[in-house]
């Protein structure tokens, strides 16, 4: 049942101040209970009961939110926090992180289990409501910055699923449990081995075959760090060629960047931070700077990128268990094909680079020479 039915179900919403803002979610593309509360058209709490009931979770309240454990946030590192729009606003008696989030997925349960070490219990909450509270809590920091951790390896998921454990709560299951305020206690856990891989080959320039490339190498333009505007696109030799003398990672993956700008029609570069692919730069319609930045996938659940992440090769087509957050993946990305490719540094892989429809042919052996010269020379920086 959708969440505006379950609203007029239960009254807490009439039928005239509902239809308006239905009008408005179709323009403005807002979640419908964030609007209803901006509206003044809809008690908070009646919001979270609804999309409590919507999704079969525990619902957050707004005594929850004002009363929450500030202690437990240390759990969930900022950045992993503020891509998945997840906040931990205490304990339940029997000593699992309660963790109020906007879309209580069962991927972001693994996700979030696997960085907090310890068992969680998702519930729902208004997303204007939830936003706003995750920003204030996890501020931005320099470790939020450029630099990424090269030590990531295959994701260890935690307990995909806590078999009766949210079945054990009512509509409002928090409404009966006491946040505790016992000191934090975070669980030892064994990473998995990381598999070892050949070196990357640094691509050749002279072996082409597209028809776009240029057959002399041209002069490479200045580069800076540009996030937004217009931007003109390189040639393959001129990205490959820049890369190989970039002084700093940001050039390098900036020349990176503006030739996939020219490539695909849209793409996605993930940073690979907290058990999470994290937008970082990205182009395409339905990709603006803000939703580049707003997208989260979690890598305890099926997609190309966690393909491209695991097994450190092209990734062509989706796992055979990939859902809905691969259809999402797909729809931002314009494709119903949209490929995936590691960029391996020192033998990590801290970057996956996502493409959808190419301009031209189908532009995998490009993607794959992009990224092996974009992880040469990342690997190259990192050394001197």
């Amino acid at each position: 049942m959708r969440v505006g039915e379950i609203l007029l179900h239960h009254g807490w919403v009439d039928p005239t101040s509902l239809q308006r803002a239905i009008a408005e979610q179709r323009h403005t593309g807002k979640r419908l209970c964030s609007l209803l509360i901006a509206r003044g058209m809809i008690d908070p709490d009646h919001a979270s009961r609804a999309l409590g009931e919507q999704h079969g979770v525990a619902a957050v309240l707004q005594r929850h939110l004002e009363q929450r454990d500030r202690a437990v946030v240390a759990m969930i590192p900022g950045a992993l926090a503020r891509g998945l729009c997840a906040l931990p606003i205490g304990r339940s008696r029997t000593g699992d992180l309660i963790v109020g989030v906007r879309d209580p997925l069962s991927e972001l349960q693994a996700t979030i289990q696997a960085a907090a070490r310890t068992r969680v219990i998702l519930a729902v909450a208004p997303a204007s409501q939830l936003e706003s509270l995750v920003d204030q809590t996890y501020e931005p920091t320099s470790e939020d910055g450029f630099d990424v951790d090269l030590t990531t390896g295959p994701i260890a998921v935690i307990g995909e699923s806590l078999p009766g454990e949210i079945g054990e709560y009512s509509l409002v299951g928090l409404d009966d449990i006491r946040v505790t305020r016992d000191p934090l206690q975070i669980a030892s856990t064994v990473r998995p081995p990381k598999p070892s891989i050949p070196r990357p080959i640094t691509p050749q320039p002279t072996h082409t075959a597209t028809q776009h490339r240029s057959q002399n190498a041209m002069a490479i333009p200045v580069i800076g760090h540009v996030s937004s505007g217009p931007i003109r696109a390189l040639t393959l030799e001129q990205a490959l060629l820049g890369m190989t003398s970039a002084v700093t990672s940001e050039d390098a993956v900036d020349l990176a960047m503006r030739y996939v700008r020219g490539r695909w029609a849209a793409a996605l570069l993930f940073v690979i931070r907290d058990g999470a692919a994290l937008g970082h730069r990205g182009h395409g319609p339905a990709l603006t700077d803000d939703a580049v930045q707003a997208v989260a996938i979690p890598l305890a659940t099926a997609t190309i990128v966690k393909l491209a992440h695991d097994t450190r090769r092209l990734a062509i087509q989706p796992p055979p268990d990939a859902g809905a957050i691969q259809d999402r993946l797909a729809r931002v990305l314009g494709s119903r094909t949209p490929i995936a490719a590691p960029v391996v540094v020192a033998e990590a892989v801290p970057w996956v680079l996502a493409v959808g429809e190419p301009n031209g042919d189908d532009g995998a052996a490009d993607l794959e020479y992009v990224v092996a010269a974009l992880g040469e020379a990342l690997t190259q920086i990192r050394h001197t």
